[in-house]
């Protein structure tokens, strides 16, 4: 057998492909905390090299700018000497080039690593440079010569024994940059005519390398700060990385935790952080989640329930039935009815499964006494009762009409099953205040049936729960008890409720209140439960 890369072969020369897990298992894993390390050393690191780098070339720009200055300066001020200047012997204009040298050099107090020298003799003006071009060897032009304290790592150099920067000084040119094995020596010369002999020229010297050496001693200093401040920022970045990556680690740990066993789990949220709102997210998914299982798990529980005892009767009903004609008409329409209410079970679970989901409700601008009273036409079907309209509210908001309508005909039914032909039953809806002070719609199916007990009223509108004054029709079985948990449903799902007023042998009224924060008309006073 033979692999490559993303397939492997068989000997039979079936290629499979290979399993991509391979490569991510051998590839190495680089956490969080790690990247987030390398990150902040890379960019820390590149902010000191460039800030490193920027000072020594800002350093280095500086020292050759303040050499040029001075330089300039010096041979400024020697100008304006040459003009203005006279012989303190004599009070009269300079005699000779030599005479005006030595007063002016007399004066000078050079700086560190700075020369100021006259230069008179036929190597020191322009086009006569015998004896100090490079190679050649000739004596030094007769000059006057002050210098200032230079540094100990130029203390034996000397400009005027250097041939090539003499030669460079003899040139046409003015200034210049003459490198060294102790640094640069940046020059500039002036030349002095005067009238009597051969004239001459001021050279003005600056050695730049104690400067040099000490910017390199405070870039070496930046560095080791650099350094230090690389050190600290890792250890930092540790920590921090620690501290903020801490929540995933509980997060994940949590997560790994929760099974289709337990959904109860959530994860700590703490602050209000990037870290928190993915927290509260994770517990929101985890929410819906568990809400969706608890909805799937109470639907099989539920089925479980409700339809076993009529799977039961059809079963044994079946088993039993004989040869008799008119007793195989009996089975089959008894088979015929559980069958029937087995589908209106299912219905009713699949409805309260579905109205768990947030698209249940949809609620759109609604015409309220219109929607009253088409509600009140269509429950005069539902029995031979004496059916009355009382109060029909007014206004238009927001509701989900069909689902209202399902709410209200689900209370009329309830009321059909618990009392007589040509019982009374009436139906109304008004406007109503909470107790918040918002609006809402009111609908009430009351009855004069048997009523609820007061120790049943809490749990009557929960799933399976029936009363104890269960009335149904003759040959019929009593209903699941589910009509009334799709009410209350449907009221929730309004962001409202249920409401039941019930006396035992005189009636009841039952009602779902819907919240109506849209609704612009004038609402009426009254007291609701």
């Amino acid at each position: 057998m033979t692999m490559t890369a993303g397939t492997m072969t068989t000997t039979s020369g079936m290629t499979e492909p290979a399993d991509p897990g391979d490569h991510d298992r051998q590839r190495p894993v680089l956490t969080a905390r790690t990247r987030i390390i390398m990150w902040m050393i890379a960019t820390t690191a590149l902010g000191l090299l460039v800030l490193i780098i920027g000072v020594d070339r800002a350093l280095q720009a500086d020292i050759a700018t303040k050499a040029n200055q001075d330089i300039a300066q010096e041979i400024a001020e020697f100008g304006q000497f040459v003009k203005e200047g006279r012989d303190p012997a004599t009070a009269q204009p300079f005699a000779s080039t030599r005479r005006t040298f030595e007063v002016f050099l007399s004066r000078q107090q050079p700086g560190e690593g700075e020369w100021v020298a006259g230069l008179i003799g036929p190597g020191s003006t322009p086009g006569n440079t015998t004896g100090n071009t490079p190679g050649n060897t000739a004596t030094r032009p007769d000059t006057l010569v002050t210098t200032g304290a230079i540094g100990a790592s130029i203390a034996d150099y000397d400009p005027l024994d250097d041939p090539a920067l003499m030669a460079a000084v003899a040139s046409d040119r003015r200034s210049g940059v003459h490198p060294t094995a102790t640094g640069e020596v940046r020059w500039g010369t002036v030349a002095v005519d005067s009238t009597g002999d051969a004239g001459g020229r001021l050279l003005v010297a600056i050695h730049t390398g104690p400067q040099v050496e000490r910017a390199q001693a405070t870039v070496r200093r930046i560095s080791w700060i650099g350094v230090g401040t690389l050190a600290l920022t890792t250890l930092a970045s540790w920590l921090a990385a620690g501290q903020i990556l801490r929540p995933l680690r509980t997060m994940r740990t949590t997560a790994a935790e929760i099974s289709e066993k337990d959904l109860t789990r959530r994860l700590p949220v703490h602050g209000n952080d990037d870290i928190a709102a993915v927290a509260r997210t994770f517990n929101g998914l985890l929410d819906r989640l568990e809400a969706a299982f608890l909805t799937q798990q109470r639907f099989v529980d539920d089925a479980g329930h409700e339809l076993r005892t009529p799977i039961t009767i059809v079963r044994g009903h079946l088993e039993l039935m004989g040869d008799d004609p008119q007793e195989r008409e009996q089975t089959l329409a008894l088979v015929t009815t559980e069958l029937d209410r087995m589908g209106r079970i299912v219905a009713d679970m699949l409805l309260l499964a579905k109205a768990e989901r947030p698209d249940y409700i949809r609620p759109e601008p609604t015409n309220l006494a219109d929607l009253t009273i088409d509600i009140d036409a269509k429950v005069a079907a539902l029995g031979d009762r004496q059916w009355v309209l009382g109060h029909v509210a007014e206004g238009v908001a927001s509701v989900d009409a069909e689902r209202v309508t399902q709410a209200v005909i689900q209370l009329a039914q309830n009321a059909v099953q618990h009392t007589h032909d040509g019982a009374q039953i009436t139906l109304a809806s008004r406007l109503v205040r909470e107790d918040d002070g918002g609006p809402a719609v009111w609908f009430t199916v009351q009855d004069t049936g048997p009523g609820v007990r007061p120790s049943e009223q809490d749990r009557i509108f929960q799933r399976f729960a029936r009363g104890s004054a269960q009335r149904s029709p003759a040959g019929t079985r009593a209903g699941a008890g589910l009509g009334l948990a799709i009410v209350a449903t449907i009221a929730e799902g309004h962001g409202g409720r249920t409401t039941l007023t019930s006396q035992p042998g005189v009636g009841s009224e039952f009602g779902l209140i819907l919240p109506l924060p849209d609704l612009t008309e004038t609402v009426e006073s009254a007291e609701v439960p």
